[in-house]
């Protein structure tokens, strides 16, 4: 049935002219579009299939060589023709809450502007967001943990994402053939709802000889339940980082937590040969924190959606409770268990978020990569041409993105870690088979000690390297 969303706002401005500050603000609620890919899940995504078939196997090419062209679509080939059984239906199931709602937040600002003497500018504004309405997935065909992890790790064990079984019902015989049951619903109103605050602060300042300079710091930060950001159903519910199964997710960090940003532009133009040539510099920079990521294991110890699941969050031991803990090699971890107990033991202590949550579980997003710094440089040269007492204006620039790299090869460097998340640990028990809830581990020490990398992109504004750009405007 459709629901009605009503999305009220309410802004204002005052003035204060004496003072020359001026405030505003503004509160309402919002709601984004429809995300089309959801209900577009539950409507191909029935369980009604029957199977399908890929050109590109083997099996099929003697099939396929054998198969003509039908025109008419009342005579395609039928599901016996292809060698699918129809004798129950298959595939994945979609489903939305009878009662589901948008999201939808609540989201209140406030800045105060104010201009002093010589053209010097301040601003001061923060915003403050909360969900109202905010998603979350559930999958409904798993079978319960099998019990706990032994040891300061309890965490849920499930048995390799073992489906649960329904009774025979309507002709269908009894057992489970969908590949999966996924549920979205709305986050209950008396669990920890996502939020996000902002704060700005700016000065601007212009000067008659032709030099501006504006300089702003901005704080922001995010948290979410369930990160609303994959294009199918299943995928939303798979990889969202957690500790004690998917279906058991936590309000934690954003992906898209901004942390602290310093930004500072300068530009000068000098104007001679009576007005008709001018050349403007202008540096900007640009000082931001890392994107922030999840400190994982490898072959995920949870299993809930299979053994080599990557996404659950790793615990990090005490160095008693890494004393006790299990370590054993394997292809690519040959160190002997003491060797790997001291070098998990050294990576935690050089690491300045693992050793201040020793005892604990990593939380989702709660590492960083390294603060960035970045200068960008730009030259403008200005010809101006006077045909038939015309003014024409040519205008030559050269940009230098990152110019920090150029000056250094080992300043600008931008950083990546795919997937915001990092393995550290290889979660070393049998991928087949029941899961044994007696952990054993493995560890490799990381190069350098870091799990990113050095971006090698050359895209401008986002370039680890220096990129240079020559450019020819005509004005008229």
């Amino acid at each position: 049935d459709p629901k009605l969303s009503i999305s009220p706002r309410l802004g204002f401005t005052y003035k204060v002219p004496t003072e020359r500050i001026t405030i505003r603000g503004g509160i309402g609620l919002f709601t984004g579009r429809v995300p089309l890919v959801w209900p577009g899940g539950v409507f191909n995504n029935t369980g009604g299939s029957v199977g399908g078939v890929s050109l590109f196997s083997p099996t099929f090419a003697t099939t396929l060589a054998s198969m003509k062209f039908r025109p008419n679509p009342t005579q395609q080939y039928t599901a016996n023709e292809l060698g699918i059984s129809t004798a129950f239906a298959k595939g994945q199931i979609d489903l939305i809450a009878k009662d589901f709602r948008l999201p939808k937040l609540l989201r209140a600002s406030l800045a105060v502007d104010k201009k002093f003497d010589n053209n010097w500018s301040v601003t001061v504004e923060g915003s403050l967001s909360k969900n109202i309405n905010e998603i979350y997935y559930t999958r409904l065909d798993i079978q319960n943990p099998i019990g706990n992890m032994v040891g300061p790790d309890n965490r849920n064990v499930y048995n390799n994402g073992v489906r649960m079984n329904f009774p025979a019902y309507g002709g269908l015989p009894a057992g489970n053939p969908y590949t999966g049951v996924y549920l979205l619903k709305n986050q209950p109103n008396n669990s920890q709802k996502g939020f996000a605050a902002n704060f700005t602060a700016s000065v601007d300042k212009s000067w008659a000889d032709g030099f501006s300079f504006n300089a702003f710091y901005t704080y922001g930060t995010a948290f979410v339940t369930n990160e609303p950001t994959s294009s199918q159903n299943n995928s939303q519910w798979r990889y969202m980082e957690t500790v004690n199964g998917r279906n058991f997710v936590n309000r934690s960090r954003s992906d898209f937590d901004l942390g602290h940003r310093v930004s500072m532009f300068a530009s000068k133009k000098f104007t001679y040969l009576k007005g008709n040539m001018a050349t403007t510099v202008s540096v900007v920079y640009n000082g931001q924190s890392g994107s922030a990521f999840s400190y994982v294991y490898s072959n995920g110890p949870i299993r809930d959606n299979g053994a080599t699941e990557t996404g659950d969050l790793l615990f990090i031991p005490t160095k008693d409770q890494l004393s006790a803990m299990t370590f054993v090699t394997q292809s690519g971890f040959s160190l002997s268990q003491a060797a790997q107990k001291e070098a998990f033991e050294a990576y935690i202590n050089q690491d300045s978020y693992l050793s201040k949550r020793r005892g604990q579980y990593a939380e989702r997003n709660g590492a960083r990569l390294p603060f960035q710094n970045i200068v960008d440089l730009k030259v403008m040269q200005d010809f101006f041409v006077k045909v038939s007492g015309k003014k024409y204006q040519f205008q030559l620039t050269y940009d230098i993105f990152n110019f920090t790299n150029m000056l250094n090869r080992v300043w600008g460097r931008t950083y990546f870690l795919s997937n915001d998340q990092f393995g550290l640990v290889r979660y070393a028990n049998p991928t087949s088979g029941a899961p044994s809830l007696l952990p054993t581990y493995s560890f490799n020490p990381v190069t350098n000690n870091t799990p990113w990398g050095i971006s090698s992109s050359t895209a401008p504004s986002y370039s680890a390297r220096w990129v240079s750009q020559l450019g020819l405007r005509f004005k008229f």
